[in-house]
């Protein structure tokens, strides 16, 4: 019995347990991204009574960025699975995603700046520099993902 051999036997069984898995973390992302959009309209409408409408609209917002990082999150499983390649650039556009959100939620929380101390201030200004450094870079990883992306794709349907 030779190595090759050896290990083709598990192979063709373990690719559809890998199909499967992605199959059923798919499944909840979906169940996961119906939810929080539940969650973001009943929240919205029930909100206005409660706080004003611009924290209404952050946290909607905020809300609606979540379900869009999870729907980008199923779109890598998908393209994953059509293709056997893991892309980078959907994982860029979730960091990308979290990001603005964060700023977001920054934004809430810090409402009303004249109520916060030197050191929050202080640790909210850097928190927001930090983020806003990397979307920068994310957005730029982005843009070079993208430019490269045609010559891959030509080395590729070339070399067959």
């Amino acid at each position: 019995m030779n190595v090759k051999s050896f290990y083709q036997g598990p192979i063709p069984t373990l690719e559809k347990l890998e199909k499967a898995i992605y199959i059923i973390a798919g499944g909840l992302l979906v169940v996961a991204a119906f939810a929080m959009l539940g969650k973001a309209v009943l929240s919205f409408f029930t909100a206005f009574s409660e706080s004003t409408p611009r924290e209404t609209a952050l946290r909607l917002l905020d809300d609606l960025l979540l379900v869009l990082m999870l729907v980008e999150i199923l779109h890598t499983i998908l393209v994953s699975l059509k293709t056997h390649v893991i892309k980078t650039e959907p994982f860029l556009a979730v960091g990308l995603i979290a990001a603005v959100r964060r700023i977001l939620i920054i934004t809430v929380e810090a409402a009303h700046i004249a109520d916060l101390s030197d050191v929050v201030f202080q640790r909210t200004m850097i928190e927001i520099s930090i983020l806003t450094i990397s979307i920068l870079i994310l957005v730029f990883s982005i843009y070079l993902v993208r430019k490269k992306a045609p010559e891959t794709v030509e080395t590729v349907s070339s070399f067959q």
